[in-house]
């Protein structure tokens, strides 16, 4: 989350008001299937806004062909959520209404920016170049995609990461998953702030396998070039120079 917006998609299914409308066949349960959550991460320098979507699953059993059936879930979701998304905020779609879409991505992109501020998710110049871009969309933009699956599977141990029609999907084994629950610890630290130094519980953040940063994990360590899709391009986030005014 780190630097990206979280957008729960599934809170918004405005975006997805077009294509209900467009859908008049038995097939619009699947038309309108989405995936739960997009980071977006906005990329002034390249005048670039990927948006990163991830859907989240939990396996418990049924064999090797439920664990398919899931995967290819939500390689429909993905596929389904990144067409309607491009329909709408894609710039090279060459849409009469563009302005209108612009206002509409810029409001809610906004929102949930203002919100990992106020948790500290955001540095200042990431914060500062996620601002510039939003009020510059008029300008011009771009729109890239990446998919990733994740799986919690519960039938058996085990980490592991491969790709599949164009989605990067992580099965997170039992063993994995109780070891991320027992590492969520809560310290009690005292608050000068409140009478009597009342203790306040933090707390401390688990790190799923496979996406600790450089450096940080020990022992075995698994191979992250699957999870890079998730993580903002590496940058000096600074200002670029204004655009030409528009006319």
């Amino acid at each position: 989350l780190h630097n990206q917006i979280l957008v729960p998609l599934d809170s918004h299914t405005e975006l997805y008001e077009e294509e209900r409308v467009r859908a008049a066949s038995g097939d619009t349960d699947v038309r309108l299937q989405r995936t739960d959550l997009a980071l977006f991460d906005l990329d002034a320098e390249r005048r670039t806004l990927v948006c990163r979507l991830l859907e989240v699953k939990c396996h418990t059993g049924g064999g090797f062909g439920a664990y398919q059936a899931k995967r290819q879930h939500i390689i429909r979701q993905t596929h389904n959520t990144e067409r309607i998304i491009a329909e709408r905020f894609d710039p090279g779609r060459g849409r009469a209404d563009r302005p209108l879409q612009n206002v509409v991505l810029r409001a809610l992109l906004e929102k949930y920016l203002s919100r990992a501020g106020r948790y500290g998710l955001f540095e200042e110049r990431a914060m500062a170049e996620a601002r510039w871009l939003l009020d510059r969309l008029d300008h011009g933009y771009h729109l890239e995609f990446t998919r990733t699956g994740l799986v919690f599977d519960l039938s058996k141990d085990g980490f592991d990461t491969d790709y599949e029609e164009g989605v990067a999907f992580h099965r997170i084994g039992r063993d994995h998953a109780v070891r991320l629950l027992d590492d969520i610890e809560t310290e009690y630290r005292p608050d000068p702030e409140k009478p009597g130094h009342a203790a306040e519980a933090v707390t401390l953040e688990p790190v799923l396998p496979g996406f600790e940063e450089p450096g940080e994990a020990g022992g075995d360590v698994v191979p992250g070039t699957a999870t890079m899709q998730l993580r903002p391009r590496a940058r000096t986030r600074d200002i670029p120079e204004e655009p030409v005014p528009l006319s």
